[in-house]
């Protein structure tokens, strides 16, 4: 996403792009530990302000070699020249701008992006159990995010649900929060997009069954195959006896 209306800087020898270039590897090396880290670099009027974030399961180098090649990629490729933009990669995102309120406001989860899996749960009745159960998983990982500090103080959270109907026996699901929100801030962001789900993800008829929505503080995950790393804090919803269930 390039934010036309924040300006252009200079594409070759700017302050701008000097202090992006700073800023992108100071921020890729300090999200070596956790998998985030906001700030800022330079003086104004060429100050870049960023934030970064991995998945809860892609840390370390990778995570900061991902982060590295995706502010090059966003500088040179993506959004040449713009002074304000946002990537999203499967596991990890970049956001910079030249207005430092855009990133201090933890309300703020703008810019969003949906997608979704082209397979289908068809028939209302069908696709109104797919849609429920789906839900319920992404508010049950939301609070496990925002409020199971011991066992996810990263505001990262898995799930798993039964759902065995049309081919699809498991529903897996992820949410994560930028780690500097609070709890509260962290399960207001989530509300917010899982709310969006039903009129994002088909409709009455047919629900896909895989979604995402991203934004730069929180986002959400769901498919009918595991795309995660599973731990012992992954929750499970509905299972039947003989599988491992929080019920």
């Amino acid at each position: 996403h390039c934010n036309a209306t924040a300006g252009n800087h200079t594409a070759v020898g700017s302050a701008y792009l000097s202090n992006l270039r700073a800023l992108g590897g100071a921020l890729s090396r300090r999200a070596l530990a956790t998998g985030f880290a906001s700030g800022s670099y330079g003086a104004a009027p060429d100050e870049v302000h960023g934030l970064v974030l991995c998945r809860g399961d892609f840390t370390g180098g990778n995570c900061t070699d991902g982060l590295a090649s995706a502010f090059r990629d966003a500088a040179a490729q993506f959004c040449p020249g713009a002074a304000d933009a946002t990537v999203y990669y499967d596991q990890y995102m970049i956001r910079y701008t030249n207005d430092g309120r855009l990133l201090s406001d933890p309300g703020d989860n703008e810019p969003l992006w949906s997608g979704k899996n082209m397979n289908e749960v068809a028939g209302a009745d069908a696709a109104a159990r797919f849609m429920a159960k789906a839900t319920e998983l992404m508010n049950r990982t939301a609070d496990l995010a925002a409020f199971g500090s011991s066992s996810s103080p990263s505001r990262y959270a898995t799930g798993e649900t039964w759902f065995d109907e049309q081919g699809v026996s498991v529903v897996y699901g992820l949410v994560q929060c930028t780690p500097d929100l609070t709890g509260e801030q962290c399960r207001s962001c989530l509300a917010g997009i899982i709310a969006q789900m039903p009129k994002l993800f088909g409709d009455a008829s047919s629900r896909p069954v895989g979604g995402r929505i991203l934004g730069v503080r929180c986002n959400l995950r769901y498919e009918k195959d595991v795309f995660f790393k599973e731990t012992s804090t992954t929750i499970k919803l509905n299972m039947p006896k003989s599988m491992s269930s929080s019920r």
